[in-house]
């Protein structure tokens, strides 16, 4: 059955900030089948036409050694965006997303069972190329199915 949605909210500050964070996953999660990143409340607009890339998001599981999601999340206007899957270490598969704005935006589709933590690091880069703290959220949505 599908299930919940997981918001967390990272919040970055500085400029080459790495936010370290954990997901805890209610007991009655099944499997994780899906998640959007996005970037939202920039304190400096972005240069408008200019991709940038804002920064890379990456989840582990308790229960796995290697990466089980990466992605870039970039600034600008850019018709659709490409990236990778990952499952235990290994590509799991090649998407296309249509991106909103300055946002990264779609469901980028997982299979993550069995899990009752994720952790995570966000790795600002945006606050480097401009050279000054920029405060803005990341925002991950993990779509469940659930007992």
């Amino acid at each position: 059955m599908q299930g919940n949605i997981i918001a967390v909210d990272i919040p970055i500050y500085r400029k080459g900030e790495m936010n370290f964070f954990q997901v805890n996953v209610p007991n009655d999660v099944k499997c994780i089948t899906g998640i959007v990143a996005e970037i939202r409340g920039y304190s400096i607009a972005p240069t408008p036409g200019v991709r940038n890339l804002a920064g890379t998001v990456k989840l582990q599981t308790e229960q796995l050694s290697g990466i089980c999601y990466s992605c870039q999340l970039f600034t600008g206007e850019s018709a659709f965006e490409t990236g990778l899957t990952y499952a235990g270490g290994s590509v799991a598969g090649l998407y296309t997303i249509k991106t909103s704005g300055s946002t990264f935006r779609g469901i980028q589709p997982v299979r993550i069972p069995n899990t009752f933590v994720l952790f995570g690091c966000f790795e600002d880069n945006i606050g480097k190329l401009m050279n000054q703290d920029i405060s803005y959220h990341v925002n991950l949505l993990l779509y469940t199915e659930w007992n």
